[in-house]
């Protein structure tokens, strides 16, 4: 074998190793990729740890001009991109007021009285009348609430809504029947709305409930079946009711008095009604004031609330009866149900519970399980019931992904509110008991009776009618002021708190933090001495100024403030001295003559103004007035120019709120 020869065969033996290899690499790859190889059509991944930051907070915003909270907006660029105007209307931790379109400087506090301790109303001061010998003849309800515009030069038209910031005053341009007329109108309006709320408030905690009692019964609850697991629900529903129909007898009440002011009526029967007003009369004897010329839709009303009151009255007169142990059989629940939540006016997705308790009972009873036909309501015949009973197990089984309960006429006391203040609707969970299982279905809850609602028509009939004239034309304008009301909004996402006033200067968002930019400056008021007033007067003026916070939607007063004259800080500067006093809360009550009296301080968690529901808007609003039960010649300058003072309100959450970190914010590096 010659060299070339020899060099050819080592070559092939190379080749034919490598060869071998490649193909052993190649046996080796397509093993491993095989043993690779899973059952994989949707990939998951396992155990990744995530913290969401916590975040306590309680926010405040300037209340929109139509009083909806949902208006209130939260928006990247709100801090740094609007005026204050504009930001007052959205979430965060401080409102500024300093703006001349609020027109808080065209405002000038009076001597007033204060009309009522337990609500504003629409007539939330009294003033003077003075007699032609300089003394105050009589104390009259007569203000009225307006807001700010730059008609005629910047004044405040009288005014049922436009909330933010209003004033309370008086106009010589609008008779007395305007006034009368537009202040029990709007309250009228105020009512309808609080007494809707607060049964579709009850509808929501407590609708699921009734309606698993009514279910319950329709599916055949049998009659020894104990329902004592629904007394307290049932109580509440009663008491959330009976706070519903007391708001509607004060719109009754209202509408009353505003039809007393209209061309509908005579100014006999004005005054007859007024005078009553005055001595705090019945529903019964306002509509009798007008004789036969008492409106008809009114009268109606009136029984129909009086008829919802006595129901309720019964139905909580029932359930006092039933101790809370129980039992609460269905002899006892269904008269109390029945007032509440009538299974014969309720349908369940188009269909009567008549037909439900049908089907319920088809589905639940296999066609082996019946062996007397001719007593069994289940199945028209043996030969249908394979065919009725799937037919119902798929009726009974649609409503497992849903189903809306309608409240019809004669459904109860829900349905007999809807019809006078409008519709009702909640949506809530019910139990259902089907097949051996519990299902919680969602169920709509909805009255269909207020579609034509009483008040609403009323009120509607009564601002298509003329007011009662003598003769003076009304513009509506407020030419004298005795206060301004302030309306906020608040919210919080803490459980179980309360909105309290803050006295003393805190930090708005940490408590540790040294942000200037974030320091509030706690409840106070500031004047400075002038030329007319010294320390003393000033501080005569200061103690009689009372702040009076009110739950808007509701117009009840939740606490009245005033000023610590004797602990005020002085600080002078020049000729001027400023005196700082800090604001408190203080019992009050009112005196045989119909005073004021501001009683003991409350302090630190006793200065709760009202409570808070987590996530849900509260409106609070701060009416500032002078005290002229207190008041004297000796507090006010003889000036040309009135005599100003800046008032600071800040608040605090009962709940321990801890918010989220950011180290720039809180100790001003960055953010501001």
């Amino acid at each position: 074998m010659n060299k070339n020869d020899k060099r050819y065969v080592g070559m092939r033996n190379k080749l034919f190793a490598a060869i071998a290899m490649l193909l052993v690499s190649s046996i080796m790859m397509v093993s491993t990729t095989y043993a690779w190889f899973t059952l994989s059509t949707a990939p998951e991944v396992q155990g990744i740890t995530t913290t969401v930051g916590a975040n306590g907070n309680l926010e405040i915003a300037l209340s929109p001009a139509d009083g909806d909270a949902s208006h209130i907006t939260t928006n990247i660029g709100d801090s740094a991109n609007n005026d204050w105007t504009v930001k007052n209307l959205t979430w965060g931790n401080l409102i500024n007021l300093n703006d001349a379109s609020y027109g808080l400087g065209a405002i000038k506090l009076l001597p007033a009285r204060l009309n009522a301790l337990d609500t504003i109303g629409s007539t939330p001061l009294k003033t003077p009348v003075y007699g032609s010998d300089g003394r105050v003849n009589k104390l009259e309800a007569n203000t009225a609430i307006g807001y700010y515009t730059d008609e005629n030069g910047g004044s405040y038209l009288v005014s049922a809504g436009n909330y933010g910031v209003r004033a309370i005053g008086t106009s010589s341009n609008m008779t007395k029947y305007q006034i009368t007329f537009n202040n029990y109108l709007a309250s009228m309006g105020r009512n309808i709305t609080n007494a809707q709320e607060l049964a579709e408030g009850s509808l929501s905690a407590n609708g699921s409930k009734l309606a698993e009692m009514a279910v319950a019964r329709a599916s055949g609850a049998a009659d020894d079946y104990d329902f004592i697991a629904y007394r307290a629900n049932m109580v509440n529903v009663v008491e959330a009711l009976q706070d519903a129909n007391d708001k509607i007898g004060a719109a009754l009440y209202d509408a009353i008095v505003a039809a007393a002011a209209t061309e509908d009526s005579t100014t006999a029967i004005y005054d007859a009604v007024m005078l009553l007003v005055e001595g705090n009369a019945t529903l019964d004897q306002l509509v009798g004031a007008f004789g036969a010329d008492a409106p008809d839709v009114l009268t109606a009303a009136v029984d129909e609330w009086k008829r919802i009151d006595g129901v309720l009255a019964g139905a909580a007169e029932a359930l006092e009866n039933i101790p809370e142990a129980g039992p609460m059989l269905w002899a006892d629940a269904s008269s109390i149900l029945d007032d509440l939540m009538n299974t014969t006016g309720i349908t369940l997705s188009g269909h009567n519970l008549a037909t439900f308790k049908v089907q319920a009972n088809r589905a639940l009873h296999a066609p082996e399980t019946i062996t007397d036909w001719a007593t069994q309501t289940y199945y028209t015949s043996e030969a249908d019931a394979p065919a009725e009973y799937a037919a119902a197990q798929a009726f009974v089984g649609s409503f497992t992904s849903g189903a809306t309960m309608e409240l019809g006429a004669g459904s109860g006391v829900y349905a007999d509110i809807a019809a006078m203040v409008g519709n009702l609707r909640s949506n809530v969970k019910v139990n259902v008991s089907y097949n051996g299982a519990t299902l919680p279905v969602s169920v709509t809850i909805k009255t269909i009776t207020g579609n034509s609602a009483a008040l609403v028509l009323a009120r509607t009939g009564l601002q298509g009618t003329n007011v009662l004239s003598d003769g003076q034309q009304g513009s509506g304008i407020l030419n004298e002021t005795y206060g301004y009301i302030v309306d906020f909004m608040f919210r919080t996402n803490a459980s179980n708190s309360n909105l309290l006033l803050q006295t003393d200067a805190a930090q708005r968002v940490y408590e540790d933090g040294t942000s200037e930019a974030t320091l509030g400056g706690g409840s106070t008021m500031t004047f400075n001495t002038t030329a007319e007033m010294d320390v003393i007067a000033v501080k005569g003026l200061m103690e009689c100024i009372r702040v009076a916070f009110v739950d808007t939607d509701s117009n009840a007063i939740l606490g009245i403030a005033m000023l610590d004259v004797a602990a005020a800080n002085e600080k002078t500067e020049g000729t001027v001295t400023s005196i700082t006093a800090k604001l408190y809360l203080h019992e009050a009550s009112i005196d045989a003559s119909g005073a004021l009296v501001m009683g003991a301080k409350k302090t630190g968690n006793n200065a709760v103004l009202c409570d808070l529901q987590a996530n849900v808007a509260q409106a609070v609003s701060a009416m500032v007035f002078l005290d002229g039960d207190n008041v004297d010649n000796s507090d006010v300058p003889n000036a040309s120019v009135a005599t100003s003072g800046t008032l600071n309100l800040q608040f605090a959450s009962s709940a321990t709120l801890v918010p989220m970190e950011n180290a720039g914010l809180k100790n001003m590096t960055s953010g501001n």
